[in-house]
């Protein structure tokens, strides 16, 4: 998100949830029409704070300015569409992506997402 206020990071990773979310739900249904389902379609979050917001909006004190489209990610949680699960951090294999890890993290992800043969 552009604008951050003061202690906004759980509305940024909100933001993010939501972004996700609707990616989620796109490949949900190309998959649906290629003939592929699933019993159940999971978003991974590593911030449990953000994970309490998407589904309670009413859970951080600061919540009453976001806007009405963050409600979105409840109805499409209420609907069973999708569900919003925590994962570890040692267990992120998509932490390579978006931090900066050490080279046995480093590993430890490309294992994790499949990635083992041919890179080092």
């Amino acid at each position: 998100m552009g604008y951050s206020e003061p202690g906004s990071q759980i509305d940024a990773l909100n933001g993010r949830n939501y972004e996700k979310s609707k990616e989620l739900l796109w490949l949900k249904r190309l998959a649906c029409e290629l003939g592929f389902e699933q019993d159940k379609y999971v978003l991974f979050c590593d911030n449990q704070s953000a994970i309490h917001l998407s589904k309670h909006v009413s859970f951080h004190s600061r919540s009453k300015h976001i806007d009405v489209f963050y409600h979105w990610i409840q109805d499409v949680l209420n609907y069973k569409q999708m569900q919003i699960d925590k994962v570890h951090t040692d267990d992120n294999g998509a932490d390579m992506l978006t931090k900066v890890v050490t080279k046995g993290k480093l590993e430890v992800c490309c294992w994790l997402v499949g990635m083992t043969a041919g890179w080092q």
